[in-house]
């Protein structure tokens, strides 16, 4: 992917959160242009908001299984959002992990395999 194009995708997404009106945010239109600038099976949003522990938000069309299997004990093993917090920056998921930790790791074992996935990166939102 070219520059120009997440430029383009980030103008994007801008424009949604800019033109939202009231309180509601567009989030299927949001995450649709994620996914269009970043190939990717699934997008998700994780917040540590009320209460400081991490808890899948978005989107509604996330799988199930994928959702309370986090939300129920798995976000205590999500070394790589609370990296990419810690960083400020975006984050993969080896990189997260020690070397060689990542594959054997429950955050992948349990969570990541079980949903058809494999690869993971996490990025900060720098407000709400």
């Amino acid at each position: 992917m070219t520059k120009s194009n997440v430029g383009t995708a980030s103008a994007e997404i801008s424009a949604l959160i800019q033109n939202a009106k009231g309180e509601s945010l567009p989030f299927r239109q949001i995450f649709d242009a994620i996914a269009k600038a970043i190939p990717c099976a699934q997008v998700l949003m994780v917040s540590s908001m009320p209460r400081g522990g991490l808890q899948i938000v978005q989107p509604s069309n996330c799988p199930e299984g994928l959702v309370k299997g986090y939300n129920r004990e798995l976000h205590a093993h999500d070394r790589l959002t609370w990296q990419s917090i810690l960083r400020g920056k975006a984050v993969r998921g080896a990189a997260a992990w020690g070397s060689g930790e990542y594959e054997g790791s429950r955050y992948v074992q349990e969570l990541l395999e079980p949903a058809g996935l494999r690869c993971s990166a996490a990025a900060p939102l720098k407000g709400p």
